[in-house]
């Protein structure tokens, strides 16, 4: 495979691809949190791919149990804050950003200090959400990504309307 990829048209030279990979998650205590099963393989596939195709490439992931492909940058992120975070620190240099994380759209407004016990009532425990940072909205709005000097391309699960979703 690595000789076939040596000899492949190097279309990406010159570029810095950023790629989300994977999903995200968002604790609820230190043994309990919400995630989805995205198992990052598009996106590992994607930063592979513009490696190949010559591009420097840096993989934001989060919680997978994937391999690095060859030649490829990793920053391992957990939370979708992490993943904010990490992705705007690296926007900075890159100039095509590809965001395929199936990234939480929701995160516990506190994380409980210790795992939360049943009390013997029945009674869920009462859990309040705050919204995540949307990171393809928030890099797409940057002055790079405004005046052309960054391309961004996204990608969204969708479970119903997906054409209106798009």
């Amino acid at each position: 495979h690595d000789l076939i990829a040596f000899f492949q048209p190097k279309l990406l030279a010159g570029q810095h691809v950023l790629v989300t990979a994977g999903p995200t998650y968002e604790a609820i205590d230190p043994v309990r949190g919400i995630t989805n099963r995205s198992s990052g393989k598009m996106g590992f596939a994607v930063a592979r791919a513009a490696q190949e195709a010559g591009a420097q490439v840096t993989l934001v992931a989060g919680p997978v149990a994937l391999p690095t492909p060859r030649g490829v940058t990793r920053i391992d992120v957990r939370s979708a804050r992490q993943m904010f975070d990490a992705t705007l620190a690296q926007a900075t240099q890159a100039t095509i950003f590809i965001a395929t994380a199936a990234v939480a759209d929701w995160r516990p407004v506190a994380e409980a200090e210790h795992k939360i016990k049943k009390d013997g009532s029945g009674a869920a425990p009462q859990l309040a959400f705050t919204e995540n940072p949307d990171i393809l909205a928030t890099v797409a709005q940057s002055p790079r990504a405004r005046s052309g000097e960054l391309l961004c391309v996204g990608f969204a699960a969708e479970s119903q309307d997906l054409l209106a979703h798009a």
